[in-house]
């Protein structure tokens, strides 16, 4: 076939069939071609990649996977509590303060919870740095749990707060299991004043507070802020109802020295005697409902400089101090032998 080729057409018509091949392959190839830039272009047009888990990213509270509240000092205010810690209870739904019926420092020292859980596993920070718990052990019932004193921090010195209401522990650890709650204290050259008064409806657990806060730039790239805060708590006190299946013993034992598990709510067991010593007293003794009387003072100092745009120098602080006087009865025996 080639040798008829080379006998019956000039070198010149072998030249021109070659090229007329070659614009038939390429033509043929074309619409390949086509696909694969096609596709190459289709490639090209991604959406724009989110790169989650940067430390260094910023998100809102609309835009934040975790449940995050914001609670600005005129939400505070709002409130017309006497505290940080009871305008938390009052603007927070998921934040829960349990009532005054402890005895001893349970009834001054109270301790704020997040989702009902031990008040140890909620972290305080204070402009993003721990706070220190308080001195109290087995807090609201949780035994060996500590938590922090809000009630001690200037409201009026506070610019808002932020509250994860979701489990930090895999950042914070176990003292963030139930929540964390960051004070931000205000940073401006602004200041403010404000008094309350108020009492119950009954006339007595008489409340007031005074506070003052105030700020003023330092040179150019400086701030300092200045808050003070006054409390008083007058006392009240209410009745509790008696129950008389209550049992206040948290560990009876027969005449054998063995362990009686209660009933429900520290209640007789089923199939158990009552003994007629305990007919008529009281079996709760040691509770008492209402507020004690207290009054307390807090300082809170917050300055800041930026040496640099990647430099500041900061330090800010809060001082307190509580005079509170509670009513008390008596103790009731840790065991009792039937």
């Amino acid at each position: 076939m080639l040798e008829l080729i080379h006998k019956h057409y000039p070198a010149a018509r072998l030249r021109q069939l070659a090229h007329a091949v070659s614009v038939a392959v390429l033509a043929l190839a074309a619409p390949g071609v086509a696909h694969a830039q096609a596709a190459l272009d289709g490639a090209g047009a991604l959406d724009a990649v989110i790169v989650t888990g940067a430390r260094g990213t910023g998100r809102t509270v609309a835009n934040s996977a975790a449940p995050i509240d914001v609670i600005s000092a005129q939400q505070l205010q709002a409130t017309g509590k006497l505290n940080l810690l009871d305008a938390l209870d009052t603007a927070l739904p998921s934040f829960n303060l349990p009532a005054r019926v402890q005895p001893d420092l349970g009834s001054i020292v109270r301790a704020g919870q997040l989702r009902n859980l031990d008040p140890s596993h909620t972290l305080v920070l204070v402009n993003g740095k721990r706070r220190h718990t308080t001195a109290i052990v087995n807090e609201d019932g949780f035994p060996g749990s500590v938590a922090t004193d809000l009630a001690l921090i200037p409201t009026g010195a506070i610019a808002r707060v932020e509250i994860l209401r979701d489990g930090a522990s895999a950042i914070y650890g176990s003292d963030a299991i139930a929540g964390v709650i960051n004070i931000i204290l205000k940073s401006d050259d602004k200041g403010s004043f404000s008094t309350q008064l108020g009492s119950t409806y009954d006339g007595d657990g008489t409340n007031g507070s005074a506070r003052i806060d105030g700020g003023t730039r330092l040179g150019e790239h400086g701030f300092a802020h200045f808050g003070a805060e006054v409390q008083r708590q007058g006392i009240a006190v209410r009745n509790f109802s008696l129950n008389p299946g209550y049992l206040s013993y948290p560990a009876v034992r027969n005449s054998d020295g063995q362990l009686v598990k209660l009933g429900p709510n520290n209640s007789l067991p089923a199939g158990a005697s009552p003994n007629p010593v305990e007919a008529n007293r009281n079996s709760n003794p040691w509770r008492n409902t209402g507020v004690p009387q207290s009054t307390t003072a807090s300082l809170s100092a917050n300055l800041g400089y930026d040496v640099s745009n990647e430099v500041q120098l900061y330090g800010f602080g809060t001082y307190a101090h509580r005079n509170a006087r509670s009513a008390q009865n008596f103790r009731i025996a840790q065991y009792h032998f039937q």
